[in-house]
């Protein structure tokens, strides 16, 4: 195996490296429950003495709206998300890589176990009989020789719990227990007196009715030895996890009915296996309840890899529906894209036995399971009778693909976790958005009535007006002037008109190209010329595009500085327009509630001025002088006469540049005069932006009403609430419990940031 164990410890190393970023996120999620519980109790606070906030003036109800912002959705994904994380943690932090068996009772898995560890039968039972294995183990490689145990038993609330599953069951939900020292009482042969009289009783209740009976009649093996860990050793451990003894089938034990678990220590067999833990689980089929769950519980929280085996029938190679619902149960549980790199499914070749051997079998079973696409990472071919074998076929293979695979599964499941993060954290910002509307959809007449003397002057004095007087009293005057900032970015453009002459070289390499003559090259350098040109004065759409962004940054100042608009105070202003008009409408659901509004602020947000849209055609017009494929005005050729022969290239080359050299001063001199006047354009654009803008949010009408100005006192009426937060506490009829609600939504939106919800290397 080489240097397996190697990488085991370096796949360990990394993964506590890993770890940190888990825990952080796991002290991240605890803030962010916290605050929700305070909301929560508010909430509650509120629906438990709502007679507190009584309606006022018609229908001012904010307890209401509060009462009913829903959280249940959030706390329910909060609780999974937490779960994942803690078992994300508690995988990261295991100083070992666990590989889980599981099986059908019978099918061999206690051998391959066996034949891995050195162990025998009297430590990992193992039987045709039927169910020998009592409780879960794990086997873990040490480096002692030393074989030794320690046996974790179950509370005394967790047999309550396990006695009342079968109790439950038996009574149909009548009966149950409240205390362990209840379990000497129940009454076995009532039950079973009882369970005879039905006429639907199966054999699977008969079966739980046994197991009951164990514990009710072997109450006294079991009891002194709840919430304890005990010590043992090789000797013992058969006494404490084994339903009888493993030479002598008549001598039961009943001790594994009170453990929990069983953590064997010994050296495994192949030196290289290096730090990995066996977990053995019981047999699925076993008659006791909870059984197929406690596998799913193991393979879930306790596995980095998973080992199925599977014996066919000796006479009938099949894979019947238990094997299918087994590997699909897994799947659904830890999902396919693990079971898909870390489920190895071994077919146990049984070559002799009491029942036969299975070798006939072994290969259709293996066709049909390759066939079928299950989700699996490998089948294997293994007599689990056999230690070389259970080595080589088994061990082996599994290891090596367990070292290669399974940082990639982790990194799987992180990124699985931050899919439930970035969902949680969508949850939670809903919420907080729902905070506010809670009081925009509550304010009443009387107090619209009560703020109409602040909306008013603040829609017409400090919007519109400020408004007005940016494009009458600075666009207005910039519109009759050149755009400096444009000129000065074209003057270096200007420049590079006549460093747009290709070199003597590149004409050149333009003469000696296949068959090309001077009329070609000449051609191909005003074609060059053309495109370098026209490229460099594209990139003036960098500049464009900064004046057009700080013209909407002074419009929005006016939307939302505290001493003008004060939208601000409904939705910040941060670095890009783009991103406040989408933000503020979207907060405001202003397509719903203010739609000429919004419809406004699209126009704006979507108005720009690039170089396609005003210049080029400019440009293009002025390159005439170097595009030979259109003639003059009066009619004659764009082709200059090179007098040049293709015997001599270096004074053809010399000749066409200085052509080329006197056409592009000319369109130098023709842009330079034709632009002067277009400079004006993105002053006279900007003015009929803002003006266009202050139209549509002053004047637009509809059915003969000015359905804007309604749609702005409506908006300020619906926000008044933060838009003027102090006076509106003090005149809300919510005054008492304003500070409260403020200190908690302040909160919430303090780390409404996906940091909190996403794990972050």
């Amino acid at each position: 195996m080489g240097n397996i164990s190697e990488q085991i410890d370096d796949i360990i190393t990394k993964r506590k490296e890993q770890l940190k970023y888990i825990e952080n996120a796991r002290e991240m999620a605890e803030i962010v429950l916290e605050n929700m519980n305070t909301f929560k109790d508010f909430q509650n606070e509120i629906r438990d003495n709502l007679a507190t906030f009584p309606v006022v003036d018609g229908d001012f109800d904010v307890a209401g709206s509060i009462e009913s912002i829903s959280t249940e959705e959030f706390f329910k994904l909060h609780k999974s998300y937490v779960c994942e994380l803690e078992r994300l943690i508690q995988r990261l932090n295991r100083n070992n890589l666990n590989i889980s068996f599981i099986g059908r009772t019978g099918q061999g898995k206690s051998l391959a176990m066996q034949n891995i560890s050195g162990l025998d039968s009297s430590v990992i039972p193992s039987s045709n009989r039927g169910d020998c294995t009592g409780a879960k183990s794990i086997v873990t490689n040490s480096d002692s020789n030393l074989v030794n145990a320690q046996i974790h038993f179950y509370q005394k609330e967790e047999i309550v719990d396990i006695v009342n599953q079968y109790l439950l069951k038996l009574t149909d939900g009548r009966r149950f227990i409240k205390d362990v020292s209840d379990i000497p009482a129940i009454k076995t042969k009532e039950l079973r007196k009882n369970l005879y009289k039905r006429k639907n009783e199966t054999v699977k209740e008969e079966d739980w009715l046994d197991h009951l009976c164990k514990y009710v009649e072997h109450y006294n093996d079991y009891i002194d030895d709840l919430g304890s860990v005990k010590v043992v050793t090789e000797e013992e451990i058969e006494y404490y996890i084994a339903q009888y003894s493993s030479t002598n089938a008549e001598e039961k034990y009943y001790k594994y009915l009170g453990v929990k678990l069983a953590d064997i220590s010994t050296h495994f067999l192949n030196k290289d296996v290096g730090k990995i833990v066996l977990v053995d689980t019981i047999g699925i089929g076993a008659t006791s309840l909870g059984i197929e769950e406690e596998m799913l519980k193991a393979v879930e929280n306790d596995s980095d890899a998973i080992i199925f085996i599977f014996r066919p029938d000796s006479k009938r190679g099949r894979i019947s529906d238990n094997e299918v619902n087994i590997i699909r149960n897994i799947a659904e549980r830890i999902s396919p894209e693990y079971t898909k790199e870390m489920f190895f499914w071994v077919i146990n070749r049984v070559e002799t036995g009491d029942s036969g051997d299975n070798v006939n079998q072994v290969n259709d079973v293996i066709q049909t399971i390759r066939q079928r696409n299950y989700p699996i990472a490998d089948v294997f071919n293994v007599n689990c009778s056999s230690k070389a074998e259970v080595e080589n076929r088994l061990l082996i293979p599994v290891l090596k693909q367990l070292s290669s695979r399974i940082q990639d599964v982790d990194m799987f499941l992180v990124d699985r976790l931050n899919q439930t993060g970035e969902r949680l954290y969508q949850m939670y910002s809903q919420i907080c958005q729902e905070t506010d509307r809670a009081f925009a959809s509550s304010a009443n007449e009387d107090l619209k009535r009560k703020f109409y003397r602040k909306i008013n002057p603040t829609i017409k004095k400090g919007l519109l007006n400020e408004l007005r007087k940016l494009y009458l009293e600075d666009y207005n005057n910039l519109r009759q002037m050149p755009c400096e900032e444009l000129m000065d970015a074209a003057s270096g453009k200007f420049k590079n008109i006549i460093k747009s002459v290709p070199t003597k070289e590149t004409v050149m390499d333009l003469l000696s190209y296949g068959d090309a003559n001077q009329f070609n090259a000449y051609e191909a350098c005003t074609n060059i010329m053309r495109m370098q040109i026209i490229d460099d004065f594209t990139e003036l759409n960098n500049v464009l595009n900064k004046i057009v962004e700080r013209m909407k940054d002074q419009v929005l100042h006016i939307f939302t500085d505290f001493d003008k608009g004060k939208l601000g105070l409904i939705y910040p202003l941060g670095e890009s327009s783009d991103e406040w008009i989408d933000g503020f409408l979207n907060l405001v659901e202003g397509e719903k509630n203010y739609p000429f509004l919004s419809s406004a602020l699209r126009k704006f947000q979507s108005y720009t001025i690039n170089v396609q849209g005003f210049l080029i055609h400019e440009i293009r017009e002025q390159l005439d002088p170097i595009d030979i494929s259109l003639p003059r005005p009066d009619g004659s050729s764009s082709v200059p006469q090179i007098s040049g022969s293709m015997a001599q290239p270096e004074l053809v080359a010399d000749e066409i540049i200085e052509w080329l050299k006197t056409y592009a001063e000319d369109v130098h001199d023709n842009i330079e005069i034709t632009l002067k006047d277009v400079y004006k354009t993105p002053n006279r654009s900007m003015f009929a932006a803002i003006k266009d803008l202050y139209d549509r949010i002053t004047y637009t009408m509809a059915d003969n009403e000015s359905k804007i100005a309604e749609e702005w006192r409506y908006l300020y009426e619906d926000w008044m609430h933060l838009i003027w937060k102090d006076e509106y506490q003090q005149q809300s009829a919510v005054k008492v419990i304003a500070e409260q609600w403020n200190d908690v939504v302040s909160k919430l939106k303090e780390i409404n940031k996906r940091e909190y919800f996403i794990i972050r290397n």
